[in-house]
């Protein structure tokens, strides 16, 4: 009951100073092929071919973006996080 009336209040701030939300998805999930972001997360950990300490494997500037774009994409190198830098 009580997230159910924070879910509502929290609409109707939304609704009534409408506000904009913004935000992304930006992996995919398939656990019936296994071939999706979150298993290949875990299959560079149990290689070891990430540290898990060190989450943010990459930094690209605004300019490099792109590239970093592309190697999640092509998966190119291992990576967790690929962050921009501002």
């Amino acid at each position: 009951m009580f997230l159910w009336i924070v879910c509502d209040v929290v609409y109707w701030m939304i609704l009534r100073n409408q506000l904009t939300l913004a935000g992304c998805w930006n992996s995919s999930f398939d656990p019936d092929s296994g071939e999706d972001d979150w298993n290949y997360v875990l299959n560079r950990l149990a290689e070891h071919a990430v540290v898990p300490g060190r989450f943010i494997t990459h930094r690209f500037s605004l300019e490099g973006l792109a590239a970093g774009a592309e190697l999640m994409r092509d998966k190119r190198e291992a990576y967790i996080k690929v962050m921009a830098e501002f």
